[in-house]
């Protein structure tokens, strides 16, 4: 069992800060440090039109998924195994590019491979980059 005094001071100093002071925080900085970049955000759904969302994340030269529920800012963490990718033609989620294709080019074959060899379809692609007047 973890004790509050077995926590070093500077997570719990942390958790105890406001907003504000937390995103000045040596914790924040450190796990906010490191670049990414999001690859595809996708919201599909299953055939009972039960709503995910998946995406795509290269970060540290890794392709990281995360796929959970509705299509909110926040859901509950689901699986990778609920895709059921390989269903019917034995794909796998990319991990590389080793097909050396465009963000665009990737995230088109991994729509495919969600659409042709998985439990879900892909019902809007949302844009990785947002823009304003």
């Amino acid at each position: 069992m973890t004790t509050r005094s077995s926590i070093p001071s500077s997570i719990t100093s942390a958790s105890s800060m406001s907003p504000i002071d937390r995103k000045n925080s040596p914790i924040f900085e450190q796990i906010n440090s490191q670049p990414f970049m999001k690859l595809a955000h996708l919201q599909i759904l299953d055939s009972l039109e039960n709503r995910r969302t998946l995406l795509a994340i290269l970060k540290d030269g890794s392709i990281h998924y995360t796929l959970f529920t509705g299509w909110g800012n926040y859901g509950t963490g689901c699986s990778l195994d609920d895709l059921q990718v390989g269903i019917d033609h034995n794909s796998q989620l990319p991990l590389d590019n080793s097909m050396e294709l465009t963000v665009e080019e990737w995230k088109k074959y991994l729509i495919d491979i969600i659409n042709r060899d998985s439990v879900y379809s892909v019902d809007r692609v949302v844009p990785n980059k947002v823009t304003f007047k």
